[in-house]
């Protein structure tokens, strides 16, 4: 039987992402995961270990650069792109009685303070 190359990821903690920790050769996975465990584990206590032969594994080559190009230009869909602090004025809040009182201020989230 012949070798093959596994990737290994390890989770730390509940609730913690799987982290690429390095890779081991095995013939098979199940060997494969004893051998990462006893290569990045051994010492350290983690809830969860993974092994995926890197054969299953499929990414992009460095010349597909410009498949993520059109990504970096939409800076909106960045998760702090809009902030909490950033308010602008709408205006004064119309008061029960008909009259003007404070102003409202709303969020770019759409949420009124």
């Amino acid at each position: 039987m012949s070798n093959q190359v596994f990737e290994v990821f390890v989770i730390l903690k509940r609730g913690d992402p799987a982290t690429h920790v390095g890779s081991v050769v095995a013939p098979d996975p199940v060997l494969a995961l004893h051998e990462a465990k006893e290569t990045y584990v051994r010492r350290t206590e983690c809830v969860s270990l993974w092994v995926v032969p890197r054969s299953a594994i499929t990414a992009f080559a460095p010349e597909d650069e410009i498949l993520f190009q059109a990504a970096r230009t939409r800076d909106y869909r960045q998760a702090g792109y809009f902030t909490r602090h950033e308010r602008q004025s709408v205006g004064p809040a119309p008061e029960p009685g008909g009259q003007s009182g404070e102003t409202l201020a709303v969020s770019r989230g759409g949420a009124v303070s």
